[in-house]
């Protein structure tokens, strides 16, 4: 084990280097009269200054004695430089410095309150991410050698003082710190029981954590909160994306860091979905749910200023699989992983409902993008839901079944054909889709059904003519002109369905399988 060097080479090294483990534990075994385990703290915490994390893990191994005044070592006596040694202090001005990320730190054994000197606090930077990343992966597996033998509520107090000790509040994105911290929360847990991991984050996030910062006249104001005010506050019925996007991006940031690491991280991404389901929706609140699925599988648009694009659902329809891929990968792969869970599998189709309407209703095509990217059972599940919802507001509401009960199924459909054809897939699974449901409803209903879907291409088909007018370049000519094409070819054969037998000596038939087979 090589310890870690100075930056520029201060000191000319270590004077103490631990080779391995086992050397460790023949040094503490020596029968001396003054060995390691009878030397004063200050002598300890004198050699503790000179050793890296992964030293002082191992270390803590060797005897209960020093896992405990390691511990003190780190609460006590620890400089930022040694625990966060990743990060140097930054050294130009910071008023013209616009392309760095800063991070504010307070100076070593330095208290505050919510208002603070400004002079007491110093600017930090990190050298490379990938030497950050190695720090905190370092940091959690040495946090959790030295805490080993102590109960996990002492583990988590420990924790926290650390945290809060070592505390950087970023000048512009939490994105880097909130990666960086949760792989090492990831390390700090790796190996607990899930019930433990609960406890841990339940802890956690009611913790009271500094988030940003502003400089006043008087001073330096911090902004003091919990993770868990910020969930409340967006998941809260009243609260509508787009309020505030930069508390929305910066709680995105930690939801998406914690539970859903990449997957250079070794840890069940199933179980740390379900403990965020436990940890802040504890009730199985479907809005809640979907609001927090939406949150921490937002995507970020490679930008400058990467903000939370909202409503692209709502005004934006995707021009091809690759764009649809990139919006709702991530929430559809949640919700399949939810549908696996006996816990939320019955509640899975509401959750599907409540995301359809934030921040307001998706376009008829960004539901088919979601649907048909989430695989034939999600969507069959959910159209037949919304089938049978709108026969039960019938049927309560004493009314005649007509056209109109399925307007918002033959506009589900209308989205699923458009976009199966922009994604340049066969036509035959939506097809397959229609079918269950006409065997699905009662037969006499099967002619509204139709009627329904038949009037939500029609009226795609005439927006589509009444834009030639508007726009007048050659690729919007031959997307008007593939989109007319599709919907004929939809037209021949859902009449097909309507009015005719799907049999080889039917001219109509053979006609719409070979238009099929072109495509």
């Amino acid at each position: 084990m090589s310890s870690r060097q100075h930056a520029g080479g201060e000191g000319g090294g270590y004077w103490w280097k631990v080779a391995d483990f086992k050397s460790l534990q023949k040094i503490n075994s020596l029968r001396l009269e003054e060995n390691l385990n009878t030397l004063s703290p200050q002598h300890l915490f004198h050699i503790y200054r000179h050793l890296d994390l992964t030293s002082l893990g191992n270390l803590s191994l060797t005897a209960r004695t020093f896992s405990y005044s390691i511990v003190k070592y780190l609460l006590e006596e620890a400089k930022l430089k040694q625990v966060l040694y990743s990060f140097t202090q930054f050294k130009g001005n910071v008023a013209s410095t616009s392309q760095a990320q800063l991070y504010l730190a307070k100076a070593n054994k330095v208290e505050f309150n919510i208002q603070g000197d400004i002079s007491v606090f110093k600017y930090y930077q990190l050298t490379s991410p990938v030497d950050g990343r190695k720090n905190f992966k370092e940091l959690g597996i040495m946090l959790k050698r030295v805490t080993m033998l102590k109960s996990t509520k002492d583990r988590m107090q420990i924790m926290l003082q650390i945290v809060n000790k070592f505390m950087l509040i970023p000048q512009q994105s939490n994105k880097e710190i909130c990666e960086m911290f949760a792989l090492f929360l990831h390390m700090f847990v790796l190996g607990w029981f899930e019930g433990e991991c609960l406890y841990a984050l339940n802890t956690f996030v009611r913790a009271p954590v500094t988030q940003s910062y502003a400089i006043r006249e008087n001073g330096l104001e911090l902004n003091i909160g919990t993770v868990m005010d910020e969930v409340v506050r967006i998941t809260a019925d009243d609260y509508t994306f787009g309020d505030d996007l930069e508390r929305e991006k910066n709680l995105r940031n930690f939801l998406h860091s914690v539970f859903f690491p990449p997957s250079s991280v070794k840890v069940d991404r199933k179980v740390w979905l379900k403990l965020m389901l436990q940890v802040f929706a504890p009730y199985g609140d479907c809005s809640c749910i979907s609001k927090l699925l939406l949150v921490a599988t937002a995507p970020f648009k490679k930008s400058e200023c990467a903000n939370l694009q909202w409503q692209d659902s709502v005004e934006a329809v995707p021009a091809c699989v690759r764009v649809a891929t990139f919006r709702y990968d991530a929430l559809v792969k949640s919700v399949l992983a939810l549908s696996r869970m006996p816990k939320y599998r019955e509640m899975i189709v509401r959750v599907i409902m409540f995301i359809f309407i934030e921040p307001d209703q998706w376009l008829p095509e960004n539901k088919a993008s979601f649907l048909l990217l989430a695989g034939p059972q999600i969507t069959k599940v959910y159209l037949m839901f919304v089938v049978d919802q709108n026969l039960l507001y019938v049927t309560q509401n004493g009314k005649q079944i007509e056209e109109t009960t399925f307007r918002s199924v033959g506009d589900i459909f209308m989205g699923l054909f458009m976009m199966q054809s922009r994604f340049k897939r066969s036509l035959e699974p939506v097809f397959t889709r229609l079918d269950e449901l006409l065997c699905h409803i009662p037969q006499s209903a099967n002619q509204f059904l139709l009627k329904a879907v038949w009037k939500a291409l029609t009226r795609e088909l005439s927006d589509v003519i009444g834009l030639e007018d508007e726009e007048d370049d050659q690729l919007s000519k031959d997307s008007r002109q593939h989109l007319k094409s599709i919907l004929t070819r939809l037209g021949v054969r859902i009449t097909i369905k309507a009015f005719g037998k799907k049999n080889d000596s039917c001219p109509n038939h053979r006609y719409s399988h070979e238009m099929d087979t072109e495509e």
